[in-house]
């Protein structure tokens, strides 16, 4: 039997959409025992900050994501919404946090670059450069200081500052790049596939780009922002959407 891994991104979770809550929870649930891995590409949450760990809505999904990681490993990657999760979020619920923006891995005899997609907007510059500050180990330590109450504030800063650029700023600026594939590649040459979401697709997408390292799949994921069922990708023996 082949193995079989389950990519994945941009659910959104928050109190504020249960319904959604409840739709991803009920598809966690039913993925088979068997699966050898689940990668989730950042943006698990609509916001976070570290003062969520107690919240009622929160409950079973921890729940649920510790009854899953007994079975299967899961593998979460920082979005721009939830790039404050920490080992704390490890400890309770068995996900693997990964904090780097891009993850190599071997599947199949191939190389997939997994990431959540923000840093390949590279004319969005305003943005790279608040994402900068934003990811800097002094402000990420200096975070861990402050009140309840401004981080509460921070994360609702992040949060509509986010849905503020998506609904203002052109949208050739809130597209991925032939440069950003570029340097993705570029630190991972020995790749032939790219996924990633982010963009809030409503349904799949692919391309093949060629950049110095040679040609690349690229495959950008739907969200779950929109009421179309369970958007992932599952990869057997060859890439395909179930």
């Amino acid at each position: 039997m082949n193995p079989t891994i389950i990519v994945t991104s941009d659910v959104h979770l928050s109190a504020d959409h249960p319904s959604l809550n409840h739709r991803f929870l009920n598809w966690l649930k039913h993925l088979p025992k068997d699966l050898d891995h689940l990668y989730i590409l950042g943006d698990l949450f609509d916001a976070w900050t570290d003062t969520e760990y107690h919240a009622p809505w929160l409950k079973p999904i921890i729940e649920t994501f510790h009854h899953c990681t007994q079975n299967y490993p899961i593998s979460l990657l920082h979005g721009n919404h939830d790039f404050l999760l920490s080992s704390a979020f490890e400890n309770l619920t068995g996900v693997k946090i990964i904090t780097a923006d891009t993850l190599c891995i071997q599947h199949l005899n191939e190389s997939i670059i997994l990431m959540h997609g923000d840093t390949l907007a590279t004319d969005d510059s305003g943005y790279q450069t608040l994402r900068k500050y934003l990811r800097s180990p002094t402000l990420q330590t200096i975070y861990h200081l402050f009140p309840h109450a401004f981080k509460i504030k921070l994360s609702q800063w992040i949060k509509h500052s986010s849905r503020y650029s998506k609904h203002h700023k052109s949208t050739i600026c809130m597209q991925p790049t032939q440069l950003g594939i570029n340097q993705a590649h570029e630190q991972h040459p020995q790749a032939t596939q790219l996924i990633f979401g982010h963009f809030h697709r409503k349904h799949l997408e692919r391309k093949t780009y060629t950049t110095h390292q040679g040609q690349l799949e690229v495959t950008l994921l739907a969200d779950w922002c929109s009421d179309l069922g369970t958007p992932h990708l599952k990869i057997s023996k060859a890439l395909n959407t179930p």
